[in-house]
């Protein structure tokens, strides 16, 4: 395919029918919404209750849980539904609304299947590992790789 038919409106009726690039579009598209309403949900419950705790990213968490157990009854339980929605809303809207939906949606199918042990595991290890790796992300940061004498301020400007 040469560049001219890709970019002609038979080029690109080619490429949606192809179901890899469907599900990528949908993803995107997705996570752009995803990523805006978390930014503006997150602000505004900030700018309201105040930022000494954090209940920006705690109303996106609980709100975006909420929004994952009713998208997987609609959408998995009762289809059928076109794949490239659900990939839209839950990867791609969700995904980059909050993960934590997705989180607690895993720990929920490791309980179903009766892998209540791996449930446990996985519910108390993701929060503690983060926390861990979150730690070491800021070590990491501060002290292996610090800034260059020429990016810090100088004492006159601190």
């Amino acid at each position: 395919m040469n560049f001219e038919s890709l970019v002609s409106f038979e080029g690109i009726a080619i490429m949606f029918e192809k179901a890899h690039i469907r599900a990528a579009i949908a993803v995107s598209l997705g996570a752009i919404s995803g990523a805006l309403c978390r930014h503006y949900l997150s602000a505004a419950l900030s700018q309201r209750f105040g930022i000494a705790f954090p209940w920006g990213t705690l109303g996106v968490n609980l709100s975006g849980c909420l929004v994952m157990g009713w998208l997987i009854v609609v959408f998995v339980q009762r289809g059928p539904y076109k794949p490239e929605i659900g990939l839209m809303l839950t990867t791609g809207f969700l995904g980059a609304y909050t993960t934590f939906s997705t989180y607690e949606l895993d720990m929920a199918n490791l309980a179903d299947r009766s892998y209540l042990s791996s449930s446990v595991i996985y519910g108390l290890g993701s929060p503690l590992l983060g926390l861990m790796c979150l730690a070491l992300g800021r070590f990491m940061a501060t002290y292996l790789w610090p800034r260059a004498a020429r990016d810090r301020p100088s004492p006159d400007e601190s």
